[in-house]
């Protein structure tokens, strides 16, 4: 790790340095949107490097680190425009059925506009908002989700656009803006229930990042929204606001959350950490998604484009990856969160039995609490969660060692379950629990599953075979279970389990 750290620092430091750069100088003020994107870059730089190569950083005290993040954010707020955001920076695009491609523009202070436009108050309402550096015509997501709700019913779409706020170079600028851009959407949604019916019961706002928090906002300025869904909330600057200056569950009747990026700017973590709705989702933990590239690697690759733009934020992004393939599998599969005190119990199976609740629209506003849920590691993402049990047989004398299961073919890339270390003394009648995550296509009768034990060699006299008196896989969602009986494990050799409905004979006294 320390390596790449210090790989990194050098091609920093020689980015930084490169006469092809455009610094400007002590006393020469960024113009051009460009200059101020490459100055923000060099200020980034050196201080993010310097902490992030700091072996000792991890070691460091809360004080410490809250006094590093106090710097980080001063640089940010005296980078910081001194332009004052005005109205017309905020443009709200309304689609309908009829108009999917063409937007009309509404504007809160044109009562007659509003009166007179497409808006349909018979309708359902849906508000959709980006990100820091995020271009509303050209966010992906905001455009698939624009057409999947026209595509599913006739409703309104409202898509908030402020990139000429968002889309800048400094973060802290942006974030200062969201107060702003959030009291302009409440003022909309209060004028077009002025002006064309808008009901607060049947209103949707969905943000992404710093549009969470924009949606919170309005949220407080329109009262009686029907429901909030914030896409990772942003972290840094808000995780040390007051609920009035970003996204809280009493912003709506009702607030669902989705965590994949939590952790502090100062990790390129991008994503808000504690639990802000009434019912918060940590996927895969809430910080780092699996299959998405080492943050060091994303980091070298933008420095060495020169734009800020080019590092991916994969894991924040999941947020709404996750939320649109729900939402568009959602008549076929239903992707479960466990209610859990930890991702680390979660991950062990001890959580399966508890209370569960739905990722994406279908999530429901009378089971709140933090849920969690684990994803596969490329698209499709969603998948479900199935209790591994396993039955030791007889244990006629000592055996040590590790027992785990896989449910891909080994030549390929596999999940693979410990379900005991290579430390576990085996007991006759033993139970052991664990959790397989799945895809949600997949059948559970044709998974390969494989077990392998391996004795611990420290253990000269021990067993070299373990045996499973039954391998029970249970579906909990749907109340099914799928039995592989009495398999004879050799030690340091992959055994075939094949499952079926059938369960294992009740020959022993264990079970």
């Amino acid at each position: 790790m320390m390596k790449l750290l210090l790989l990194l620092q050098a091609v920093l430091a020689a980015v930084a340095t490169s006469p092809l750069k455009l610094q400007p100088t002590q006393n020469q003020r960024p113009s051009t949107r460009l200059e101020r994107l490459d100055h923000f870059q060099h200020k980034f730089t050196a201080f993010h490097v310097q902490h992030l190569t700091d072996a000792s950083y991890e070691d460091k005290t809360e004080e410490e680190y809250l006094q590093l993040w106090k710097n980080y954010e001063e640089i940010g707020q005296k980078l910081s425009s001194s332009r004052e955001p005005s109205p017309e920076d905020v443009v709200f695009e309304l689609f309908t059925r009829t108009s999917s491609f063409v937007y009309e523009r509404l504007r809160s202070t044109d009562f007659n506009g509003l009166k007179n436009s497409s808006f349909d108050s018979t309708k359902d309402t849906v508000v959709l908002i980006h990100g820091f550096l995020e271009d509303a015509d050209l966010a992906p997501w905001m455009q698939t989700l624009k057409r999947f709700f026209l595509e599913k019913k006739e409703q309104n779409v409202i898509i908030v656009q402020w990139a000429q706020l968002a889309d800048v170079s400094n973060y802290y600028a942006a974030a200062r803006d969201v107060s702003f851009v959030g009291v302009e959407l409440g003022k909309l949604l209060s004028a077009l229930k002025r002006a064309a019916g808008l009901s607060e019961k049947r209103t949707h706002l969905i943000g992404f990042s710093l549009g969470a928090h924009v949606a919170g906002i309005a949220g407080q300025h329109f009262p009686g929204i029907s429901r909030i869904s914030g896409l990772d909330p942003a972290g840094p600057y808000f995780s040390r606001r007051d609920i009035d200056e970003r996204l809280d569950h009493t912003d709506a009747k009702f607030v669902d959350v989705i965590h994949t990026n939590y952790g502090g700017l100062l990790k390129l973590h991008f994503g808000y950490e504690d639990a802000l709705g009434h019912v918060d989702f940590y996927v895969n933990g809430g910080s780092l998604q699996p299959g998405c590239p080492p943050i060091v690697k994303e980091a070298i690759e933008m420095f060495l484009s020169g734009d800020i733009r080019d590092f991916s934020s994969c894991n924040h992004d999941r947020s709404y990856i996750y939320y649109i393939e729900a939402a568009r599998k959602s008549l076929v599969y239903t992707t479960l969160g466990f209610q859990c005190p930890d991702y680390q119990n979660f991950t062990m199976g001890e959580c399966l039995r508890n209370h569960t609740n739905t990722l994406g629209l279908q999530a429901s506003p009378t089971k709140p609490g933090v849920y969690y849920l684990d994803t596969q590691d490329s698209a499709p993402y969603l998948s479900r969660e199935v209790e591994v049990h396993i039955i030791i047989g007889t244990v006629n004398h000592t055996t040590v060692g590790e027992l785990k299961l896989t449910n891909y073919p080994l030549d390929r890339h596999s999940e693979t379950l410990e379900l005991a270390s290579l430390y576990h003394r085996y007991k006759s009648g033993e139970h052991l629990l664990g959790m397989l995550t799945v895809p949600q296509e997949s059948s559970i009768l044709d998974l390969p599953l494989q077990l392998r034990f391996q004795r611990n060699l420290w253990d000269i006299l021990g067993n070299n075979k373990l045996e499973v008196e039954e391998l029970r896989l249970t579906e909990v969602q749907y109340h099914r279970s799928y039995f592989a009986c009495n398999l004879q494990l050799e030690s340091r050799k992959w055994t075939t389990a094949t499952l079926s409905r059938r369960r294992c004979p009740a020959t022993s006294i264990f079970q």
